[in-house]
Formats: structure tokens, sequence, C-alpha cells
């Protein structure tokens, strides 16, 4: 995937979330505080294409490797299953805050554009900064050695950003150590697809998770709980 390919994704991207913006139909502060939604994204975005590029110049990842079959999208979805039926046995034993789900029809729109933006400022963006940083400093290390540290030590930023927005609503002590947990196995997971395979991959593995759990078991909360 060329770089024009990816500035149309991310205005796109950009575009949607200023369409949801202008109709509040979704309340952004949760994500980006007081900075304009649109331009929050196009930040990111901007970021991230910079993050892509360095990472498969510099250590050999891929956005959208030819080489591989669909089939590996099949893997992806398949890898996210185990973490719907977790995220599901949770919400029910433990008990998510109601408001943590947007609403349909906003959210066929939010969720894909917003898995997009997660995975590149969460992810994409602090592995090519941590990548970097190990190999100016750890130069005896071999490339895998930089990159599986650096992956480790990035894949709790997502994990820990929940802690901080969970904590302050009051979760309780299982339900934030559940969190935690999950969501660092799941940033091992996609980081394990895309070094194994692209990008895309990865996005597919987040889309399938947030099509389950935000979308579809997200509209059935919403509806059971109200």
């Amino acid at each position: 995937m060329s770089i024009p390919a990816l500035i149309v994704v991310s205005f796109l991207a950009a575009t949607s979330i200023a369409f949801l913006s202008h109709y509040s139909l979704v309340n952004f502060e949760l994500y980006f505080g007081p900075v304009s939604p649109a331009l929050a994204t196009l930040g990111i975005c901007s970021f991230g294409i910079i993050a892509l590029f360095t990472l498969r110049n510099r250590f050999g990842f891929q956005v959208w490797n030819v080489g591989f079959s669909s089939a590996r999208f099949l893997l992806s979805a398949g890898l996210a299953i185990p973490f719907m039926l977790s995220a599901t046995i949770a919400d029910v034993f433990l008990g998510f805050p109601p408001d943590i789900n947007v609403a349909i029809p906003a959210a066929l729109l939010f969720y894909p554009v917003i898995a997009y933006v997660a995975q590149l400022a969460l992810h994409v963006v602090p592995l090519a900064i941590v990548a970097s940083v190990l190999s100016f400093l750890c130069k005896s290390w071999s490339v895998e050695r930089r990159i599986w540290s650096a992956i480790v030590l990035v894949a709790t930023f997502e994990a820990v950003y929940q802690v901080l927005l969970a904590v302050p609503r009051g979760d309780s002590s299982l339900l934030i150590t559940f969190v935690a947990a999950q969501l660092f196995a799941f940033g091992l997971v996609e980081f394990y697809l895309f070094r194994r395979f692209d990008y895309a991959s990865m996005y597919v593995f987040r889309l399938t998770y947030y099509a389950y759990w935000h979308i579809t078991w997200g509209w059935y909360r919403l509806e059971w709980i109200n």
C-alpha cells in the first residue's frame, strides 16, 4: 500500500470523525479531550503514516503484503474469538459500565474508523519510536530482539490507557485486572499478526473484535441494560 493510498484512507477517517462529531453522534471528549476530533485524527494519521513507513523501511514490517493469500484474514478473525468470548463472560459476571459502547447506527461508522486510529495511536506510532530508540541504544542486539522487546513494552500502552480510564470510573479491581490482562494479550496478538503478515491483518483482527464486542454485543447490552 502506497503513501497516497494511506493518505486517502486517513482523510476518509478524519472526514468520518468530523461527520460524527458535527452531529454529536459520539462523545469524542472520552477519546480526544477538548481537542477537535477531526484535527486529532489527522494528526494521529499523519504520524501513523510516517511510523508505518519507518517500520517498513527500517525493520521489515509490511502494510499490505501481496505475498500472502487472503487466508491470513481468516486467521486474524479467528484469533479474535477468544477475546470476544472472554469479554462477554467478564461483562456478564463483572459488569462493564453501560456507556462504553456507541449506539447503532453511529457505531457502524465509528468503530471501523476508530479501530484504524487507535491502532496507529496506541501501537504503530509507539512501536516505531521504541524500536528506533532500541536500535540506537542496543546495537549489539539482533533486529528481532529489538523488535520483540519493543513489542512487549508497547503492548502495555493500551492496557495502561484503559486502566487509567477505568479507575476514576470506579470499576471493580477484578474488572480492571481483567481489562489490563486482556488488552496486553490483545496487543501481543496484534503485533504478532503485524510482524508475521502485515498491518492489514492486524487491522482485521481488531475490526473483527470491535464488530462483535462494540457493535453486536454492544447493541444487545445497551438494549438489555436500558
